[in-house]
C-alpha cells in the first residue's frame, strides 16, 4: 500500500534499510536491514527478548512446543494463501 511505501522510503532515507530492485522482476524491491539499522536494533532486540521471555514464562516446555507447532501451521497457511493469491 502507499502507506507502507512511504514508511519504507522514510526508513531508507534514514539509512536503516536498503532497497534493491529484483533482477528478474523490476516491480519487486528486496528490503534489507542496513548496518546502521542492525546497530539501532540491538538494544530493542534485547528488551524485546526479555519481555517475550516474561510473557512466555508461565508456559511449560510442552506448551511452548505446542505454541511453536501452531505458529508454524498458521504461517504455512498464510504463505500458501499469499502464494495462491499471487499466482
Amino acid at each position: 500500500s502507499a502507506a507502507i511505501a512511504q514508511y519504507l522510503n522514510r526508513l531508507e532515507k534514514s539509512g536503516l534499510i536498503e532497497k534493491q530492485t529484483d533482477q528478474d522482476d523490476k516491480r519487486i524491491s528486496r528490503i534489507f536491514v542496513s548496518d546502521k539499522g542492525r546497530k539501532e536494533l540491538k538494544p530493542i532486540k534485547k528488551v524485546f527478548s526479555e519481555r517475550f521471555g516474561e510473557i512466555l514464562s508461565p508456559l511449560s516446555h510442552e506448551e511452548l512446543d505446542q505454541l511453536i507447532v501452531l505458529h508454524r501451521k498458521i504461517l504455512a497457511s498464510l504463505e500458501a494463501k499469499h502464494t495462491h493469491e499471487n499466482s
